[in-house]
């Protein structure tokens, strides 16, 4: 049980967070899940896995037995709704080719603007392991905090086909990725320019994400249809 739930980690976070926002979940619950969650999201190991033995002991028995334990006292029909709700959500993922700048204000935009509508990714086909520090400067400037956000490669997704797939415009660098609908934005990569471009890129970036998200109907009909065919 421990070992299924820790492969399943990742794929279900986001069930554990609206779990962990209804107000029916018990009060213990959500002390022994928001541990878990909170836990897995640190940007570090409290056990280090190079530590031989013990390394590994908060992946596949820590945190797997916190949501076990957490789980065992929510009712099941609450569990399910979650589960419902996420499957019911647009999955989007937006892609350049070091995951640093442009996919990543993306991110941030659609993060923002599409609250529980939307589930929203970001990766890169040659990730720089970092972000951007002038794209998060100039993110800051208009409220939007993108500096938690990780730069990731295609491995790192929770998922192995999404609803939605934007490429940022880096042409055949960008793998092929299961999706539903296909966009590319074509933008500019800012990298290495002034901090000028960064801010046009921004609003670039902005006014494409409110645009995809205004469209919302049309979108959810366009990945109907495409179920359907």
């Amino acid at each position: 049980m421990l070992k299924a739930i820790a492969k399943e980690f990742k794929t279900y976070l986001r069930v554990y967070r609206l779990i962990l926002k209804d107000r029916r979940t018990p009060i213990v619950a959500k002390v022994l899940l928001g541990a878990a969650v909170g836990y897995a999201l640190m940007p570090f190991d409290l056990i280090p896995d190079f530590i031989p033995i013990i390394g590994h002991l908060d992946d596949i028995i820590i945190v797997p037995g916190l949501v076990y334990l957490a789980l065992k006292l929510i009712p099941k029909e609450l569990i399910e709704e979650c589960r419902a709700k996420e499957r019911s959500m647009v999955k989007i993922l937006f892609v350049c080719v070091e995951n640093s700048c442009r996919s990543q204000m993306a991110e941030g935009f659609a993060r923002m603007y599409g609250k529980v509508k939307i589930e929203v990714f970001s990766a890169g086909s040659r990730p720089s392991g970092k972000i951007n520090q002038t794209a998060v400067e100039v993110m800051k400037e208009i409220g939007v905090d993108i500096s938690k956000q990780e730069s990731n490669g295609f491995d790192a997704l929770p998922y192995k086909e999404f609803d939605v797939l934007i490429t940022m415009g880096c042409g055949d660098e960008c793998p092929f990725v299961p999706a539903k609908k296909r966009i590319d934005w074509q933008i500019r990569d800012p990298k290495g320019q002034s901090i000028e471009v960064f801010r046009e890129v921004r609003d670039q970036i902005r006014e494409k994400v409110l645009n995809l998200l205004l469209q919302d109907s049309q979108l959810q009909e366009d990945i109907k249809n495409n179920t359907s065919s």
